[in-house]
């Protein structure tokens, strides 16, 4: 016989009268889960049974995974912050040169108006101001957009 005509005797044809007794067997699965890395005593026990040093080097190793991700955290944490410090620091120099630049555009405005040319005082001094206005309202919009 081949493979192919062969039959598993655990199959049985369903019965056509209820009656009839049908012959099984009963396949049962289990499957134990656990979430971290240490299994549960009982497991780690069968463990310890296969190889003495099993449970001392799952919790060894356990322990240096815990450690790992606790430094993966801290520079993550040191990294946030370091980028936090450089944000606040290029606002502050933002501001920094915003002020250089109005307070340079209203002198060289007044310088103008002094010397009798109104006109130019008044265009100098507009633009400064109002480029300085727009690039605060638009940098907001933006930062609220994001």
């Amino acid at each position: 016989m081949t493979q192919k005509n062969k039959q598993d005797d655990s199959l049985q044809p369903v019965p056509s009268n209820p009656s009839e007794k049908v012959k099984g067997k009963v396949i049962a699965a289990s499957a134990i889960t656990f979430s971290g890395p240490i299994p549960p005593p009982d497991i780690l026990k069968r463990y310890g049974e296969l190889s003495s040093d099993f449970p001392e080097r799952i919790i060894k190793m356990a322990e240096e995974e815990a450690i790992h991700a606790h430094d993966m955290e801290r520079e993550r944490l040191r990294l946030d912050e370091k980028s936090l410090d450089s944000d606040v620091a290029e606002r502050k120099r933002g501001q920094h040169y915003g002020l250089i630049i109005g307070l340079s555009g209203l002198a060289s405005a007044i310088a103008c108006i002094i010397l009798g040319s109104a006109a130019v005082g008044g265009i100098i001094g507009g633009t400064t101001v109002g480029g300085l206005v727009t690039v605060f309202v638009i940098g907001r919009y933006k930062k609220e957009k994001a």
